[in-house]
């Protein structure tokens, strides 16, 4: 008779191997689209906590932060919580978001809202000197999303819908995308999830595609210190891995820092990030930077209360 354990693992390796497949043919069939997405904001992480971790939670469950990065980790929480976050980035653009995380029944669910933000000079050719230019006031750029998580209390699979619209002025353009996910806990948890799947995004006359990102991630729960390891393949760009740790000191302090292999970045962002949370009874605070010389660091912030 077959334990619950073997049938657990047996059941990943059932799924991994479905999921190896859909991806080999999702790459085969879309090998013609590499290059530029649409909407590309949506592989920012939406925590200090995440950013601080490398964003590799994907095998994560224990806030409301590892749910953007896989939707079955509602599956897990316990409590209800509220999350909003502030990210100063680099070249003057905003990016905020608040998750709301709850439970009715059997089921978890998750909403959240995420807007990005910021400002285009604009110029034209002088027609009284063609050698210089004038200004036109700034134009206002947008991106925008809100989705809903659903997964089965205690369950290994997790779903989100989203809307997505990008706004330049008066032009913009929208779409819908689902993002999928596969969480089992553990000592050592096991993660993937497939994020930003949709059709193309029409923009004015040019279609993008989505910025598909496909996910693998281990937990490794060592007590009061968590190790995380992941990788994300990309239809548009080249595999990045990514490992962090958290030590929790006292019960209400954490230590966070990661690393993160992305080739296209060039030099231009550091592969380190860093960060710190603190928590006072069922309120925190989470803080991470994301250092870069040549355009400045990033900083993020989050604020969260459970009940």
């Amino acid at each position: 008779m077959k334990t619950k354990n073997s049938m657990v693992w047996r059941f990943i390796v059932l799924v991994f191997y479905r999921l190896i497949i859909l991806l080999f043919f999702s790459f085969a069939i879309r090998l013609h689209a590499a290059g530029e997405t649409a909407v590309n904001f949506l592989r920012i992480g939406t925590s200090a906590r995440g950013s601080a971790l490398a964003d590799a939670l994907i095998a994560d469950a224990s806030s409301a932060a590892a749910v953007f990065y896989n939707p079955a980790a509602v599956s897990r929480l316990e409590k209800r919580e509220i999350q909003l976050m502030h990210i100063d980035l680099y070249a003057d653009i905003d990016y905020e978001s608040a998750v709301f995380a709850g439970g009715s029944g059997n089921y978890n669910f998750s909403v959240n809202v995420n807007y990005l933000h910021t400002s285009i000079p604009g110029t034209v050719i002088d027609k009284t000197n063609p050698y210089q230019f004038r200004s036109t006031g700034d134009y206002s750029f947008e991106d925008r999303c809100a989705g809903i998580s659903i997964a089965r209390r205690g369950g290994f699979l997790g779903f989100r819908l989203k809307y997505i619209e990008e706004r330049i002025e008066i032009e913009k353009a929208n779409t819908f995308a689902a993002d999928f996910g596969i969480l089992v806990p553990g000592r050592i948890s096991f993660g993937f999830s497939a994020l930003n799947i949709g059709p193309q995004m029409k923009f004015i006359k040019e279609k993008e595609e989505l910025p598909q990102t496909y996910n693998f991630g281990l937990k490794f729960d060592l007590g009061n210190l968590d190790i995380f390891a992941s990788a994300s393949a990309y239809p548009d760009r080249k595999m990045s891995l990514r490992a962090a740790a958290e030590l929790t000191v006292f019960d209400f302090l954490a230590a966070r820092a990661g690393y993160q292999e992305i080739p296209e970045w060039n030099g231009d962002f550091s592969p380190f990030t860093f960060g710190a949370g603190i928590v006072i009874r069922n309120f925190g605070f989470d803080y991470a930077v994301l250092p870069s010389e040549k355009l400045g660091s990033s900083q993020k912030f989050s604020l969260w209360m459970r009940f």
